[in-house]
């Protein structure tokens, strides 16, 4: 309902609080759960969550001059977004340009 209202849909972070940067991503489960695409959440999480904290120019997407922060998952969580729900499918974490985390190693669905 909030969505059809034309409110806008954030998420927020649990990095610094003992879990690292990419490694906590059920808010996105829990969005497409509530009713939103599995896009729509991950946007919640990028771009949105950046422009809500005024800094939509310096990250949340992939665009030339902002910051490297991504993440990369083993598959397409727009066809299931709970691998983004489970770290060991969280193969690449950059943030700031700087590798976190790096495996070949994946879960097999």
């Amino acid at each position: 309902m909030a969505v059809k209202a034309g409110v806008r849909i954030a998420t927020g972070t649990d990095a610094g609080l003992g879990i690292a940067h990419g490694q906590n991503l059920t808010e996105l489960t829990h969005l497409v759960n509530a009713g939103l695409s599995p896009m729509d959440a991950i946007v919640a999480g990028t771009a949105t969550a950046a422009d809500v904290c005024g800094l939509g120019d310096q990250i949340g997407t992939l665009d030339p001059g902002k910051r490297a922060d991504l993440i990369v998952a083993a598959g397409n969580p727009l066809d299931d977004i709970n691998l983004l729900a489970d770290a060991a499918n969280i193969t690449l974490v950059v943030q700031d340009g700087h590798i976190l985390k790096h495996t070949t190693e994946t879960t097999q669905r």
